[in-house]
């Protein structure tokens, strides 16, 4: 149910945040590039045109990378990964979405 994915959900952000922070003086420290930003870990899975619009017209100057789970809603693959609750076609739609496109051609700059 929603709710169990959204107490699951949060608890996989609290971990990855917890993950993220111990790394990141480790990535420093290595001189190793990495993005600035990292957003989608809310909608893992149900990434959607309106929420992925929404992180793009909030992204900070500097890079981003934005998770989404791109893909077909293929029997076997839902099958495999039910407990998982994900959307891949609705993510990959998104992602494909003319609006996202002429956003980004619009508002994105790329250096």
């Amino acid at each position: 149910n929603a709710y169990e994915h959204s107490t699951a959900s949060s608890i996989g952000q609290g971990g990855l945040k917890i993950l993220a922070k111990k790394g990141k003086q480790t990535i420093l420290n290595a001189q190793t590039q990495t993005t600035d930003y990292f957003f989608g870990a809310g909608f893992s899975g149900r990434m959607t045109e309106r929420e992925l619009l929404n992180v793009l017209v909030k992204l900070p100057a500097g890079t981003s990378e934005i998770m989404c789970h791109p893909g077909e809603d293929d029997e076997k693959t839902t099958t495999k990964y039910s407990h998982w609750g994900f959307n891949w076609k609705q993510e990959r739609d998104a992602l494909l979405s003319r609006t996202v496109r002429q956003f980004i051609e619009k508002k994105v700059y790329y250096h």
